[in-house]
């Protein structure tokens, strides 16, 4: 326990979780039947699901959904899942850079709500039509049936903006401390109480302090894991280009670009896989593409170096890793940030 224990210390001072939670207004309704011309009875609610309505078009929320998809896939790259997800981990040095680009994203997505705020009105006469149009092919109803169920099923402006939301923050990795009786004393039932929060803060502090070194683990392998299929991903773009005759900067790029996210990703200190990236740098990407594809037989060059980066990347997946791990959490080993 105590390994864990130093492990937790050190991941506590070397960065913060980020919770990240986004919404807005997706027009959507929940059909009945009698939207679409059936008995609103609960025999053929029982059989039929007819699913929802889309109020909005795919472009309309596209402004908002695009902003959604870039920040989730941001984080995703540039942090580590924490508990099973339940937040983002993201180191120190990595900090600053992540809270400017969270906050040009929020900026968008301000500026993205507000321009749907202003066209809220004729958003619903342009869904309106299009529904009266559509109705004749749907159901049975009268066409202005359909359209003015339509117009109902729209909240009020102030209500759809009130569903738009971008909250990021930010919080210390600390566990629950126990809770001193006296501040129970004058609790109903205050022993009942007082114990029960002593046994949920003790296995709080036993699962997060075990996790911590699951969690150590996976920020290694993920590295690892992305350098391998990195490789293989490159490889088939390099086989593919015309039995290499087409290799582009842009693909080269994309190399030089990982192993420049893997230093400023890599506090773990993988020393390992870090020591292969750069020998990896220096053997294949002093080149530029142009040389490459003029050289003769440095396309086979480049193809054998990135099949080794790739084998040496999933040997060290499947490596012991444990001593990276205890060399990391071990108290007075290394200096924290």
């Amino acid at each position: 326990m105590s390994s864990n224990n130093d492990l937790f210390k050190v991941l506590s001072e070397e960065g913060v979780l980020i919770s990240f939670r986004m919404g807005f207004y997706r027009g959507r309704k929940k059909l009945r039947p009698d939207d679409v011309g059936l008995p609103n009875t609960d025999e053929v609610k029982k059989q039929i699901s007819l699913g929802q309505a889309r109020l909005l078009s795919l472009e309309t929320l596209s402004p908002m959904s695009t902003i959604e998809s870039r920040t989730r896939s941001y984080l995703d790259s540039n942090t580590f899942p924490f508990l099973g997800g339940m937040a983002k981990f993201a180191h120190n040095s990595k900090l600053k850079e992540l809270q400017s680009t969270l906050d040009s994203y929020r900026e968008a997505f301000h500026e993205a709500r507000d321009k749907f705020g202003e066209d809220y009105a004729e958003l619903i006469d342009s869904s309106v039509a299009t529904w009266k149009e559509l109705a004749p092919q749907i159901c049975k109803l009268d066409p202005d049936t359909v359209a003015e169920a339509i117009r109902e099923s729209f909240p009020s402006r102030a209500d759809a903006l009130a569903r738009f939301h971008f909250s990021v923050n930010y919080f210390n990795i600390a566990v629950p401390e126990n809770i001193e009786a006296a501040k129970l004393a004058d609790a109903a039932n205050a022993s009942e109480v007082y114990e029960a929060r002593q046994r949920a803060c003790k296995d709080a502090q036993s699962q997060i302090r075990s996790e911590a070194h699951n969690f150590a683990q996976e920020c290694v392998l993920t590295l690892r894991k992305q350098t391998r299929d990195l490789c293989v991903d490159v490889l088939a773009q390099v086989k593919a280009s015309n039995d290499g005759a087409g290799v582009n900067q842009k693909t080269l790029n994309r190399l030089t670009n990982f192993m420049d996210h893997f230093k400023t990703m890599n506090f773990m200190g993988d020393t390992q896989m870090g020591s292969v990236l750069d020998t990896a740098r220096k053997e294949l990407l002093e080149m530029s593409a142009a040389d490459y594809r003029k050289g003769k037989g440095k396309v086979t060059d480049l193809t054998k170096g990135l099949e080794a980066l790739g084998a040496e990347a999933a040997k060290l997946v499947a490596a012991d890793i444990s001593d990276l791990v205890s060399t990391f959490g071990g108290s007075g080993k290394r200096k924290l940030t």
